[in-house]
């Protein structure tokens, strides 16, 4: 098996039914997926947890670095483009008046 964790034989069969009634949930339930997003965080870092104490821990660690500098990367991009449009929708700013204040390092 390739989830060796000793005596926790229920958690493991609770998770999996937790993330399999989760994605048929979500599946079923509409097609906005954001407002969902939450819900399989918990179980998620939970099975991440689990798969660290496998034989497969190398490429759980290997695959977890990747995913927080992709999801770094992807927050960044969204956080710019979040306050640019604040920005816009607040000041009326132009987009050309919005660059000229940021080369000038004049935040809003």
């Amino acid at each position: 098996m390739a989830f060796r964790f000793p005596g926790q034989r229920k958690v493991k069969i609770v998770l999996g039914f937790t993330i399999v009634g989760q994605l048929s949930l979500h599946l079923l339930y509409g097609e906005e997926t954001f407002l969902y997003s939450l819900h399989w965080l918990p179980f998620l870092v939970l099975l991440a947890a689990t798969g660290v104490h496998s034989t497969y821990r190398h490429y759980i660690l290997a695959t977890t670095i990747v995913l927080i500098i992709g999801v770094s990367i992807n927050n960044y991009q969204q956080f710019t483009s979040v306050t640019a449009e604040l920005n816009n929708e607040k000041y009326g700013l132009s987009e050309k008046e919005q660059k000229r204040l940021s080369d000038k390092r004049l935040y809003i």
